[in-house]
């Protein structure tokens, strides 16, 4: 055998074994990353999916208090509503009570005046 045969031949060996080095070493890189971006994509589920849950528990609680407002603002109304009505039996209780005290000064006057006409009556 030519030794200059069996050196190619070994080189030739040598440098498909080193192909295949790199094949396999280029292989698991790209499992590696495969793995990797996999990871990553579960996790970006994950993140969006606790998102979406955040999302959802702040639109449940932004209802909550919109309808917490609403009724706030209607029971407001009602007892507007009830203070209006409070004042005007108030002021009519006034009116009326400052009528009934004019009614009583002019009686009681009316008392004094026929007193003193019958003290005058009487003087004479």
């Amino acid at each position: 055998a030519d030794p200059r045969l069996c050196l190619a031949k070994h080189n030739n060996i040598l440098q498909e074994q080193d192909a295949e080095r790199k094949r396999k070493g280029a292989v698991e890189e790209a499992n590696g990353k495969v793995t990797a971006m996999r990871k990553e994509a579960i996790d970006a589920k994950q993140e969006r999916e606790r998102l979406e849950k955040g999302h959802k528990e702040d639109l449940e609680r932004l209802k909550k208090a919109k309808n917490s407002i609403t009724a706030l603002e209607v029971e407001t109304c009602q007892v507007a509503g009830q203070k209006k009505e409070a004042e005007d039996v108030e002021a009519e209780e006034r009116i009326n009570h400052a009528a009934w005290m004019e009614r009583e000064r002019k009686a009681i006057a009316a008392m004094d005046k026929e007193e003193c006409e019958k003290k005058e009556t009487k003087a004479e």
